[in-house]
């Protein structure tokens, strides 16, 4: 579909990507499916029910409405091997599209951040940094599971404030300024002409409308997005 200013594609980006040209993108934003169990059909039942399963919030909290949450501290060693497989697909695909200098800026999640990471180095990426979405949560901070009288003061993990979004980006050829005069990429953009991108941004969840439009588990609100594009 053509608007005035995009075209929107509705494809699976492992079928639309090895069609494109090569060195023909400068830059890509990706929420990639973490989830491998949660996305299944008896989870998404449990999800929609508000109870079991990976899922794990109630649907109600301080008399707020909230939906549930995966939790992947339950993913275990195979689940992070598909995780891991993932990337190591994705990221030569990005890798030979992009124009030098190109970014790709990739959410993900702190247990498993080392797994995306280390996929985009081996294909060629350069690691630039993170981009810290600042967003509280109920993930997190729990007593543990039947030994929350015995160990009343344990946390079993910490409970998440914020979520790590990686950079990663193609080499430039020569220098940044020399890759800005050819590719027209290389750097970000910065916020204001005197104010550089910051890699802190404060960004509640999607709430209300932009849930109604698009009700998906793990929605980014588009005052953030707006942001990082």
């Amino acid at each position: 579909m053509t608007t005035k200013r995009c075209l929107l594609v509705h494809a699976d980006a492992f079928e639309w990507l090895p069609k494109r040209k090569g060195m023909s993108i400068h830059a890509v934003v990706t929420d990639p499916p973490y989830g491998i169990i949660e996305y299944l059909p008896d989870q998404l039942t449990k999800q929609r029910n508000g109870k079991g399963g990976i899922w794990r919030l109630p649907k109600t909290f301080d008399g707020q409405s909230r939906g549930p949450m995966p939790r992947f501290t339950v993913l275990g060693p195979n689940d992070l091997a598909r995780i891991r497989d993932f990337h190591a697909t994705l990221s030569p695909m990005l890798y030979r599209v992009f124009v030098p200098g190109g970014h790709v800026i990739v959410a993900s999640h702190n247990l498993f951040m080392h797994l995306v990471a280390s996929e985009f180095l081996k294909s060629g990426f350069e690691l630039r940094g993170q981009i810290v979405r600042v967003v509280k949560t109920l993930r997190g901070g729990d007593r543990p599971k039947g030994g929350h009288l015995d160990f009343p003061e344990v946390s079993v993990s910490p409970r998440s404030c914020w979520e790590p979004w990686i950079i990663f980006r193609r080499p430039c050829e020569g220098t940044v300024r020399d890759n800005l005069a050819s590719w027209w990429t290389g750097g970000l953009r910065r916020t204001l002409r005197d104010l550089p991108f910051s890699d802190l941004i404060y960004s509640p969840p999607a709430r209300g409308v932009e849930r109604e439009v698009a009700p998906h588990p793990s929605l980014k609100p588009q005052a953030f997005m707006r942001q990082v594009v």
